[in-house]
């Protein structure tokens, strides 16, 4: 195909796509709102937390003024599915059911296992379909008993395509062979079991069929479940020329869209993890079946271009295998947090099971970054890291996981790490030379347009950092009838010296957020999801002590009467009963004795004003929590600090006399004059 023929469909295409029609078969129907005769939608291109994308019918394109991603329907494929643009052209062709030219065909990469092993994969198929039936048929009942004890109802078996291979072991093989395959190609597949008898090696095991990461079943994994059955808990397909564990990622093919997406994957240890996670409504989950994740596994987790959230299990092997994994995740420069360790059940499946989707749900969005689990490690259960030789070696272990953070982060861990060893916060900074230059690509690297052509096509790649949030004009809605109240508290915290100085407009919308997370989890979890932190450090001291009620009252909604005790006992000094079964029944990030669990130390006057803001957030009788309303005063917070650092950059400026870079001003500015206006 010539460049001016590649050309010219591309714009043929273009002009016949609809993009309501790509953007919905992408984000979903519901993710656009109509707006005039636009719509409006969520930009899944940047950290977006009010629609700022507008997609536009009559000139068929999309257009985000906040991240400045636009484009027509195969730009946007481009760019959401990472496709090479003669493969978006063909999804785009598809999705809006245009004919494409004959003998049109979009470069891909090569399918060596379909064209090397065409009946080696075809028979892996077939046995699949034929596990899958026997789950359905009368001899599978026991199975199907016994998937549904543990939670799986029809469309999660569906998802996964779970099956049984019959207890007699020469039914599948008699099928397959029947069909035409002959041994050696059962053998090749990894079907036939190494014995003079020929049988199937997983008979009387349910069977979870294992794709890899292009979707093709290439081995299987059959679980026992019935007492006194011969054989380990899992045996799997040997490795064969189709079938290598280490290269693949279990629930990959059918994760990785929504992944993108949602912007992070969740990594878990094994089969029924990841379906506890699906379950509980993450679609974004992978297994890596084991507790080390390879090289290989890593390339494919980097193909995603979106957060890795470490989620291997809670024993000594899993947190091993966690730390043997963020070197291999550094090296391939994958963004990543670990998670806290569950607490409640051994495993996400038992928590799912005995406590329900919200409190597993709130569990995995405890995440840490790598140099807090490596704190954790270190410290063994003791309070501090002492000696000067062990302090230096973890120092050194951590620096290109901190380098590799953003700076609100790296400060906040600084923050953690200086309590640990007992040294400055300008300490640390100094010993780890963080400020010295490193290979690290710059703002004004990172805007920068680049074209490139391929397929005889030119294409635009946006700039990739992430924008100022849109401001949301949000006043206190009348509705929760807490005006008079937030303004009391302000002035009342003005008197007392905590939050001096502050911006009114940000110490009111903090104070409305903090006192509305009591009074709903889900309200909870958005605060989570959003990673704010307060300008007013006693507010997250505050949020976290609210967070960990929830955590071990998995059962409430909201606070009642004895959580808000427990809240209060906290800051006035005293222990309740209740508060101590909740401090034994928390795992602490870094795992230390119940003896050495702490409150977060605050100045007396701070603890004083959080107690009057827990008291006013008691005495509300309305809900306070309306999910857009909350929202938006989750919006407004970021625009708020944004404004705030602009301000801060300016001052500087001017104090210092050194210009700041036009990217940052640039950036800073953009917020500030949107609310302004």
């Amino acid at each position: 195909m010539g460049s001016s023929t590649g050309n010219n469909l591309f714009k043929e295409i273009a002009k016949k796509s609809d993009i309501v029609q790509v953007v919905s078969y992408y984000l979903g129907a519901n993710a656009l709102r109509r707006s005039g005769k636009r719509y409006v939608s969520l930009c899944p291109f940047h950290n977006d937390s009010h629609p700022s994308m507008q997609i536009d019918p009559e000139r068929n394109n999309f257009h985000c003024y906040v991240c400045d991603s636009y484009g027509d329907s195969i730009t946007f494929v481009e760019k959401y599915a990472h496709l090479e643009p003669l493969e978006a052209l063909k999804k785009v062709a598809e999705i809006c059911n245009i004919p494409l030219p004959q003998g049109f065909s979009a470069k891909k990469k090569e399918d060596l296992l379909a064209k090397n092993y065409p009946n080696e994969l075809k028979a892996l198929s077939e046995l699949c379909h034929f596990y899958q039936l026997s789950l359905q048929a009368k001899d599978g009942k026991v199975a199907r008993d016994y998937l549904n004890s543990r939670g799986m109802d029809a469309e999660t078996i569906e998802h996964f395509g779970l099956g049984f291979a019959p207890f007699d072991a020469s039914l599948s093989i008699n099928a397959l062979r029947k069909m035409g395959y002959d041994v050696q190609t059962l053998e090749r597949a990894g079907i036939l079991a190494p014995t003079a008898v020929i049988k199937d090696r997983q008979d009387g095991r349910i069977i979870f069929p294992i794709e890899d990461n292009d979707g093709h079943v290439v081995g299987f994994s059959g679980r026992r479940f019935l007492p006194n059955q011969d054989g380990g808990k899992y045996v799997n397909s040997p490795e064969t020329d189709l079938f290598h564990k280490g290269k693949i990622l279990y629930h990959y093919n059918k994760a990785k869209e929504m992944a993108r997406k949602d912007g992070y994957i969740y990594v878990v240890e094994g089969y029924m993890d990841a379906i506890a996670f699906q379950r509980a409504g993450i679609n974004s989950v992978v297994a890596i079946m084991g507790a080390t994740l390879t090289s290989d596994q890593a390339d494919a987790l980097k193909e995603l271009h979106v957060e890795c959230r470490l989620f291997l299990d809670s024993d000594e092997a899993g947190q091993q295998g966690e730390e043997r994994a963020l070197p291999v995740l550094l090296d391939k420069e994958i963004p990543t947090r670990i998670g806290w360790k569950l607490t409640g059940g051994k495993d996400a499946d038992e928590i799912l099971t005995k406590k329900g989707k919200e409190a597993l749900l709130l569990q995995v969005q405890r995440l840490y970054d790598a140099p807090m689990f490596l704190l954790g490690r270190r410290l063994k259960g003791r309070k501090f890291l002492l000696e000067s030789q062990e302090i230096e070696s973890y120092l050194k272990e951590v620096r290109p996981y901190l380098l590799a953070l953003g700076e609100v982060s790296r400060a906040r861990d600084i923050r953690q790490i200086a309590k640990r060893t007992n040294l400055s916060e300008d300490e640390i900074s100094s010993i780890l030379n963080l400020n010295a230059k490193t290979k690290v690509t710059t703002e004004k690297e990172t805007a920068e347009e680049s074209e490139t052509e391929t397929g005889g096509r030119k294409r635009r790649r946006s700039p990739r950092q992430r924008k100022p949030e849109p401001v949301v004009a949000t006043k206190l809605s009348n509705k929760y009838n807490v005006s008079d109240i937030i303004h009391r508290l302000f002035v009342y915290l003005q008197e007392i010296h905590v939050g001096e100085g502050m911006e009114e407009d940000l110490q009111k919308n903090e104070l409305i957020i903090v006192l509305t997370l009591p009074k709903s989890r889900l309200a909870y979890l958005s605060f989570l999801r959003s990673h704010i932190i307060f300008c007013q450090n006693e507010l997250n001291a505050l949020a976290d002590m609210i967070g960990n009620i929830y955590l071990t009252h998995d059962d409430i909604p909201s606070f009642g009467k004895e959580e808000y005790d427990i809240l209060l006992s906290k800051l006035d000094g005293t222990t309740t009963e209740s508060e101590k079964k909740e401090e034994d029944a928390i795992d602490d990030a870094f795992d230390l004795d119940d003896d050495e669990k702490e409150v977060p130390e605050l100045p007396n006057d701070s603890r004083v004003a959080l107690y009057q803001i827990v008291q006013e957030s008691k005495q509300l009788d309305a809900p306070l929590y309306d999910q857009v309303t909350f929202q938006n005063f989750l919006d407004k917070e970021q625009a708020l600090i944004n404004i705030r650092n602009f301000q801060k950059a300016v001052a500087k400026e001017k104090e210092s006399g050194e210009p700041l870079s036009v990217s940052v001003l640039a950036q800073s500015f953009q917020t500030y004059r949107k609310k302004k206006s």
